[in-house]
């Protein structure tokens, strides 16, 4: 019998959920390869803000308004390929670590092979953010 009951008021539900409804937006109409996106919290206002990494620049885009704000610029001679953002220090804003000019054909020489940044936030995180390079590590 109790199985009998779960499936109704499952059945219930199933039926009376509404199929939510989306709309395309457009956000930046110049964005250059878009290599990566992350959803995280860059202000402190517990919105999921969009944060882009770009061929040439790191930017995030201000939930509910998308306005648009630089990080951080050409931190490297070739792309911006990846990013990761988040809370690491508990403050309910993001961190951010970039990786840059990747080159799998080379790891052992720093000055052709890729570069991972910690970009480091201004106490006003609308400014631009200073970038520190990580040690470079040589892979297989």
């Amino acid at each position: 019998m109790k199985i009998i009951c779960i499936y109704f008021v499952l059945l219930v539900f199933t039926v009376n959920a509404v199929e939510p409804k989306f709309r395309a937006e457009e956000i930046d109409s110049k964005v250059g390869v878009g290599y990566g996106l992350q959803l995280a919290d860059m202000n402190g206002d517990l919105k999921n803000d969009i944060i882009l990494c770009d061929r040439d620049k790191i930017v995030w885009y201000e939930n509910p308004s998308w306005k648009k704000h630089q990080i951080v610029g050409h931190l490297t001679r070739r792309d911006h390929v990846c990013i990761a953002a988040r809370d690491i220090n508990g403050d309910g804003m993001a961190e951010i670590a970039v990786g840059g000019q990747w080159n799998i054909g080379e790891s052992n020489n720093a000055e052709k092979s890729g570069a991972v940044f910690y970009l480091k936030p201004s106490v006003d995180r609308k400014a631009n953010w200073l970038p520190i390079q990580l040690p470079h590590e040589p892979s297989t």
